[in-house]
């Protein structure tokens, strides 16, 4: 099995957080899986997933972590606490199409 580089993990409101361009680009898309947790939003209380603040997004963006140029994200992204990447896992596999979520969380839970 070849090792697979580790996602960003952050900290915000107090959780080690994943940003959702880095699980879409670990599930090996971004559009489906953005979309499929937007529909899905319900699922997940605040304390497991969570928008960035403006401010939040602007220290991200100001630590050059994130482009904040042309072809950059344009609204702030969304934040997964390591419950919140297993019901994104969960959600996004219902729909037949995730892969390598378990390295996420491994990540995220510092394994």
């Amino acid at each position: 099995m070849s090792a697979q580089p580790s996602i960003p993990v952050y900290q915000f409101r107090g959780y080690p957080v994943a940003l959702d361009s880095d699980i879409a680009e670990r599930f090996g898309t971004k559009r489906p899986f953005n979309q499929t947790i937007r529909r899905n939003i319900d699922r997940f209380s605040e304390d497991f997933a969570f928008q960035l603040t403006t401010a939040e997004w602007e220290d991200l963006k100001s630590q050059n972590v994130i482009s904040s140029g042309h072809g950059g994200l344009r609204t702030a992204p969304w934040a997964f606490t390591e419950h919140g990447v297993v019901i994104a896992a969960q959600t996004y596999l219902e729909t037949g199409e995730a892969t390598g979520f378990l390295e996420t969380l491994r990540t995220l839970s510092g394994e």
